[in-house]
């Protein structure tokens, strides 16, 4: 199961129940168009601090974003992990701890304490930094 997370199909309400009930993604990915940019989606970063304010932990969202979807597409040997000889880009993510209200598709909001943002990428060795177009706004 993927979430897909975009413009039109999260629901936190949803989510929920199904997480409650032990139905867990495999994968966290988004539906990002330039529609969702600027939000509710953001970037792949935030869909995964808005599953971990859900319940999930840091491991498992970085699981669900990185072996998981390597194994659904049969590439586990390849890419997804940074064992020896596999092909190695690399995003760099800083876990902060804060407060942010973070938005679903049907506008329903919850608060989550961190957020996972971008620092830069190591593509072909080359570094990358982070320009995020837009992120959502941290609370007092």
């Amino acid at each position: 199961m993927d979430t897909a997370t975009g413009k039109n199909n999260l629901s936190f309400e949803v989510a929920r129940k199904s997480l409650a009930q032990g139905i867990l993604p495999t994968t966290l990915s988004t539906d990002l168009t330039h529609r969702s940019l600027t939000g509710p989606t953001y970037s792949l970063p935030v869909t995964m601090a808005k599953f971990m304010a859900l319940g999930l932990d840091l491991k498992q969202a970085i699981t669900m974003t990185t072996i998981n979807p390597a194994r659904a597409l049969h590439e586990e040997n390849k890419i997804g992990s940074l064992k020896p000889g596999m092909e190695a880009d690399v995003s760099i993510l800083e876990l902060l701890s804060g407060k942010w209200k973070l938005e679903d598709a049907r506008q329903q909001t919850i608060e989550a304490s961190q957020m996972i943002m971008p620092s830069m990428t190591v593509k072909s060795g080359q570094v990358i930094p982070a320009q995020p177009v837009a992120k959502p706004q941290a609370i007092d």
